[in-house]
């Protein structure tokens, strides 16, 4: 590999004075901090954002694509996370007169580069598991019509999907690239959390499924520094479009600094010739050894449960991600998490009805003991009330209801709403407060169900018009979302649009997106977990 980092070692040491970029001059004081290798790009350094042929930088990314594959026709180091990589793939794909179609489980990056670049959306839902409010695979059938139409209506370009989840579901992207190549479409996997797939069964990998750009995070599950990342072209999108690698080369600096980390690209040198040592060493196999006998110990747990990949109906599972399910239990993923935190153990991320947490080839014995007694502990401090039997993954439908104005006597930004067919009303202030009459949630103590929002206009339209804050207060709690300023304002209209994104974080899936109708299901739902994760409007 290209040694990057025992290269800027050597410089630190050669004497050679520093006047140039970063302003600490390699001269940080009694710090831990890598001062002494957190260099600019200066002669013999190479530069990302413009690759000299035989340069250090330009080596590593020839070994990173040779790493990866055979099946890797071209790969670039990313600085700025798979964001980055996502928002250059997304723009390289998708020209400015085309639409885009996005799995709605997809990262916040991609919605936000539909809105940098307003292009048209339509969404295509993975099934669900609606008993524990997790997304399994894509139903073909259900990707095809969805395809089709957005190829007739909007142009599409291109579909994002995400494999695997923050939950582990891994997704049958041969079928899915089938699917979007008959419809002339590019198909761009984020695969943020599989940059391990590759060493522990490249058969898992998007890489070797007929994806066309694959965006990892180097930094999620192997030994790189937080915010690194790295973008593949295959071989099929190379043939598939004899411009796509020269736009992905023009499109992924416009989204990376002009003054990437040296100590970041270190990081992910060093990360590739750990794992070369540790393929060579069989060591990632010792790992998915350590992963399967603790699971075979988590599956005798009383009261939580331990996700299995049986349950998701997918077409493959990573192991490696330890879903504990709440399910049936009294209490939910974010007091488990709470707990595990008491017991000396920080968790991914917790949902209503399960909490994550993520392995990789560097953790040990001694931390899955911990893990082991943790869990086992937690087990005993809760109870059952309930059993859950799972039935076959559900299709999401569009809600047909809306919000309708009804008469109110309040003079402020707060009023109320039913939501029944649309009728005409004279309510007469941009209320907020919600009748629960006639709806119910349709799963009894679960989680609640898929809502997908009727789309009424483009994201960056919605995002450039003024919001106005808007309470609804006869839910369980009190809600404030940003509605656009329209008729509804003035109380002559009957529904309610979306000025901003709501979404939970981790793990950045928006509940609801600018430009999309308020329904009761959707603010249901965004009851549900205000309290427990960061809602970013």
């Amino acid at each position: 590999m290209a040694e990057l980092l025992n290269k800027l070692m050597k410089y630190s040491e050669s004497g050679v004075y520093p006047f140039h970029m970063p302003g600490h001059k390699r001269r940080g004081k009694d710090s831990v901090l890598p001062y002494d290798i957190d260099i600019t790009e200066i002669d013999g350094f190479d530069n990302l954002n413009m690759l000299s042929e035989g340069g250090i930088l330009w080596q590593m990314t020839k070994d990173a694509a040779q790493f990866y594959g055979a099946n890797v026709a071209f790969s670039s180091l990313l600085v700025n996370g798979s964001s980055g990589g996502i928002m250059a793939a997304i723009r390289a794909s998708v020209p400015h007169d085309s639409g885009i179609v996005i799995a709605r489980n997809c990262h916040k990056s991609v919605y936000q580069a539909a809105e940098s670049f307003n292009l048209d959306v339509r969404y295509v839902y993975p099934s669900y598991i609606k008993e524990y409010g997790i997304f399994s695979d894509m139903d073909v059938n259900v990707l095809s019509e969805a395809l089709r139409q957005a190829r007739q209506e909007i142009k599409a370009s291109a579909l994002v999907v995400t494999s695997p989840t923050y939950e582990g579901v891994i997704l049958d992207i041969k079928a899915i690239a089938e699917v979007a190549h008959k419809y002339n479409m590019t198909l761009i996997v984020d695969e943020a959390h599989g940059a391990h797939l590759p060493f522990v069964d490249e058969k898992l990998s998007a890489i070797n499924k007929g994806a066309d750009i694959v965006i990892q995070s180097l930094h999620k599950t192997l030994p790189s520094f937080t915010q690194t990342a790295i973008i593949h072209l295959t071989n099929e999108g190379k043939k598939r479009s004899i411009n796509l690698e020269k736009r992905l080369k023009e499109t992924i600096p416009q989204f990376q600094t002009t003054s990437p980390s040296y100590v970041l690209m270190a990081s992910m040198d060093e990360c590739f010739n750990m794992c070369k040592d540790f393929v060579d060493e069989g060591r990632f196999d010792e790992y998915l050894k350590l992963v399967r006998r603790y699971r075979e110990d988590f599956r005798g747990l009383k009261n939580l449960k331990l996700l299995e990949g049986e349950e998701v109906s997918a077409f493959a599972y990573d192991e490696g991600k330890i879903v504990f399910l709440t399910a049936g239990t009294d209490v939910d993923g974010f007091e488990v998490m709470k707990r595990f935190r008491e017991k000396g153990i920080e968790c991914e991320m917790a949902a209503e009805s399960y909490v994550v947490l993520m392995t990789s080839v560097m953790d040990s014995e001694d931390g899955f003991k911990r893990l082991k007694d943790a869990v086992f502990k937690i087990d005993g401090e809760v109870n059952r009330v309930r059993e859950v039997v799972v039935t076959k993954p559900v299709i999401a439908k569009k809600e047909k209801v809306k919000l309708r104005l009804v008469d109110d006597q309040g003079d402020g930004p707060s009023g109320s709403f039913s939501q029944e067919s649309h009728e005409s009303d004279q309510g007469d202030g941009p209320g907020g407060s919600f009748s629960q009459e006639s709806h119910k949630n349709d799963q009894g103590d679960g989680p609640v169900g898929l809502v997908i929002p009727e789309q009424v206009m483009k994201i960056l339209e919605a995002r450039e018009r003024e919001a106005v804050p808007v309470a609804f207060d006869k839910l369980k709690k009190q809600l404030e979302i940003g509605v656009l300023e329209t008729s509804a304002m003035m109380g002559s209209a009957t529904t309610f649009v979306a000025g901003e994104y709501v979404m939970m974080y981790p793990p950045g899936v928006p509940i609801l997106v600018s430009g999309e109708k308020i329904t009761l299901k959707v603010l249901e739902l965004i009851e549900g977990v205000v309290d427990e994760v960061k809602i970013l409007m």
